[in-house]
């Protein structure tokens, strides 16, 4: 929180947000990528270090998410969310966010429904990467290891929905102050996380002229986040 204070009110926000991303992602992406090499020679490594290993890797890459959304809402509030829009579909970024996802959580299964009439959407990639990256993210900490997280899309008057379903303790607050910042959503989870993640996500879906939301399931297992985007026609295929 102090790191944040500092990111607010010093003068020269870029230069430090330049070299926070620097002296703090380098350190792990070496650690990283050591704990990958020593992996790719498990073959002379016991069960004991190999499991060793691939908790270093893990732990390192959340740490590095950690640090990645810490530096991007200093980012979007110092400067504003910068979109780069381009029409494509949505199945590319759902796909890109499960496979970022997975690199941090191997063994979590993620099931996605998309509706076949989805037409391709108009909206920043990288972006809307996060906000899902995020959400299956928070899903995973907060449900057990078995659990399986759930993506549907739905199409409506007020755009495209995407929910993000998790089957865990759900949520023992207010879900509307999710996404204040450092607000967490379980108080005594051993859970690691800073609270800027959901602040994040609202930042960017409403850039893009949607809306987020947070629910606990009414079977009263576990929460769903839910953001709509809206719906553009077209340049190409509305002409026909």
């Amino acid at each position: 929180m102090y790191l944040w204070k500092l990111l607010l009110f010093y003068p020269n926000k870029s230069a430090i947000l330049s070299s926070l991303s620097h002296d703090l992602r380098t350190p792990l992406t070496t650690m990283i990528g050591l704990a990958e090499s020593l992996q790719s020679r498990q073959t002379s490594l016991d069960q004991d270090s190999k499991k060793d290993l691939d908790t270093i890797r893990g732990q390192g890459m959340r740490l590095a998410s950690m640090i990645g959304n810490l530096l991007e809402m200093a980012r979007l509030q110092t400067q504003g969310p910068t979109l780069k829009k381009e029409w494509q579909p949505i199945e590319d970024v759902l796909g890109s966010s499960i496979k970022h996802f997975n690199e941090s959580f191997p063994n979590r299964k993620v099931e996605v429904h998309i509706p076949a009439d989805v037409p391709p959407m108009f909206f920043d990639e990288v972006l809307i990467e996060r906000v899902l990256s995020n959400l299956l993210e928070n899903s995973a900490k907060y449900s057990g290891e078995q659990a399986i997280i759930g993506i549907n899309a739905t199409l409506g008057e007020q755009g495209l929905t995407i929910s993000v379903k998790d089957s865990g303790k759900g949520f023992n607050q207010d879900p509307e102050k999710l996404f204040e910042m450092f607000a967490r959503g379980i108080s005594d989870t051993k859970q690691s996380g800073m609270g800027v993640g959901l602040a994040i996500c609202k930042t960017i879906v409403e850039a893009h002229g949607g809306k987020i939301a947070a629910t606990n399931n009414l079977n009263g297992v576990g929460s769903t986040v839910e953001f709509t985007l809206p719906v553009y026609p077209h340049p190409t295929l509305d002409k026909s």
